[in-house]
Order: structure tokens, then C-alpha cells, then sequence
């Protein structure tokens, strides 16, 4: 939203309160498959940006705050939850506040078919915002949308996220999930420094049906030396659109991702990227 008279002030905000069965693999890029990866968590998030166009008349500036809560209610018998080299392992608050940086020129948010999009930050998180954990996390999300043939659209993405501190383990980015490196259980490998890729093909054939593909790479390592070429992952696949809002340009998304063998199956209101 923006506030009209205040020099185009934009706040995003988010709220999440849940209860949810998660899995952790222990910390690094190459942990093995367990049968006791489960533990149950309750928690509560909060995430905050404000920013404007004052610094840059091209690009919106402006402040980032989050704030999370995570309540270890059931660690199940999952072993790396019992362990004294792993941060947070009893849960924890994390509170932290920074900058951020964004250009956003797509042509739609929902839908894009043409334009990039840059989104950079740096959070501090500290005891005098009211964290527990002292650490800094860096974001960077770059995606650019093309055309090059009628209906034809190519989209790619570029994510990194790079901390430092002692960082609890529910905090580190990690490969996987319903939007980047579709295909593996969301954190199913975790480390402080984080970089993925991907590529999607997109196309409405007929009616209100289209129709995706896209290949995706990504990796994670304790610091920057340790990423190598052969520690990279790859995650594949393709899904079915059905164009819920012509006039906005909404998409129902389902989507299977297959990484190593397995699949997962995500479902959406809107595209990935």
C-alpha cells in the first residue's frame, strides 16, 4: 500500500501465526536421508518494509524489520535437535531490523511478461531490537521476464542470501520449497550462505489453460570458499495454469518439481516468480 501526500510512502507487511510437523537434516550440502528428521514447531512471524523514492527517483529505499518467535514444542526423536553444536535448538526469538533496496519494473506483479525485478537487503538482527541471536543476514532477488515471441514468456531468477553470527538453525536459508528449487522439502539442506538459479517457460495455449517448465540449480555452504561446482543440485519439472482473473492477470498454479529422484507437488494463486 502507499500513503497518498506522503511522497509515495509504500509499507508491506505479513503476519504468520502456525503449528506445523517440519523436518531438519542437520547443517551443510551433502546431509543423509533420515528417518527421524520430524519435529513439531509453533510460531509466530512478523515482517515489515517501508520505503519510498526520497534517495533515488528510479528505485525505492527504505527500512526492513522482522521479528519471529519459534517454539520447539516436540522435538520427536530427531537427533541433530539434541545436539550442542546446533543453534536454537531449543527455539528462540529473532528480531532484527535493516535496509532494503528494490526496483520493481515488471509490467504486472501477478503475471509478468516483460520488465526485471531487484530486490536487496541487509538485516541486523540484535538484543536491542529483541533478538536472542546476534547475526546479520543479506539478501539479494533478481528476475527479468521476456517476450520474444506472442505469448511466448521466458522468465529467470537469481537468489543469494549470505549470513554471519551465530545463527539459529530455523533462520538459515535453505534449498527447497514451493517457489525456488521446486522439487525438494523446503530446507532440505541448510548452511549459512545460500545461491539458487532458475529458468521457467511459460504459455497460455487455449482458453484459460497454459502451461510451465523450468529447471532450476542451487547450493549451500558453511562460507563462500566452500562452494564448489560439483556440490551443486539441480531440480526440474513443469505444471498446468488455469487463469483465474483475466483483468489481473492471475494465475491458479500446480506445479511438480522432481529433484533426485523424488517430487513434490505445490499449488497456488499465484507464479513462483
Amino acid at each position: 500500500m502507499f500513503f497518498p501526500g506522503i511522497s509515495k510512502v509504500y509499507l508491506e507487511a505479513g503476519i504468520i501465526f502456525s503449528k506445523s510437523l517440519l523436518e531438519f537434516y542437520g547443517l551443510g550440502n551433502n546431509t543423509p536421508e533420515t528417518d527421524s528428521s520430524n519435529y513439531i514447531s509453533k510460531d509466530f512471524e512478523m515482517y515489515a518494509q517501508i520505503s519510498h523514492f526520497g534517495i533515488f527517483n528510479f528505485a525505492q529505499t527504505g527500512m526492513v524489520y522482522e521479528f519471529a518467535k519459534h517454539n520447539m514444542t516436540d522435538k520427536k526423536s530427531n537427533p541433530y535437535l539434541f545436539s550442542p553444536n546446533i543453534t536454537g535448538i531449543d527455539g528462540g526469538i529473532i528480531a532484527g531490523l535493516g535496509l532494503a533496496f528494490l526496483i520493481d519494473k515488471r509490467d504486472n506483479n501477478s503475471y509478468p511478461s516483460s520488465g526485471y525485478y531487484t530486490n536487496l537487503s541487509a538485516i541486523f538482527f540484535r538484543k536491542p531490537f529483541g533478538s536472542q541471536f546476534t547475526f546479520d543476514k543479506y539478501k539479494m532477488d533478481l528476475r527479468g521476464y521476456w517476450m520474444p515471441f506472442d505469448t511466448h514468456i521466458f522468465a529467470a531468477q537469481f537468489f543469494s542470501q549470505f549470513s554471519k553470527g551465530n545463527i539459529p538453525f530455523f533462520s538459515l536459508p535453505g534449498i527447497g520449497g514451493s517457489r525456488l528449487m521446486r522439487g525438494y522439502y523446503e530446507g532440505r539442506y541448510r548452511d549459512k550462505n545460500y545461491f539458487a538459479f532458475q529458468a521457467e517457460y511459460r504459455k497460455i495455449f487455449f482458453w484459460r489453460i497454459g502451461a510451465a517448465a523450468f529447471y532450476s540449480i542451487g547450493e549451500v555452504s558453511p562460507n563462500m570458499a566452500s562452494f564448489k561446482m560439483k556440490g551443486i543440485r539441480h531440480t526440474y519439472g513443469g505444471g498446468i495454469r488455469f487463469v483465474f482473473d483475466e483483468k489481473e492477470r492471475v494465475n491458479l498454479r500446480a506445479d511438480i518439481g522432481i529433484a533426485e529422484g523424488k517430487t513434490g507437488i505445490y499449488f497456488s494463486l499465484e507464479e513462483a516468480f
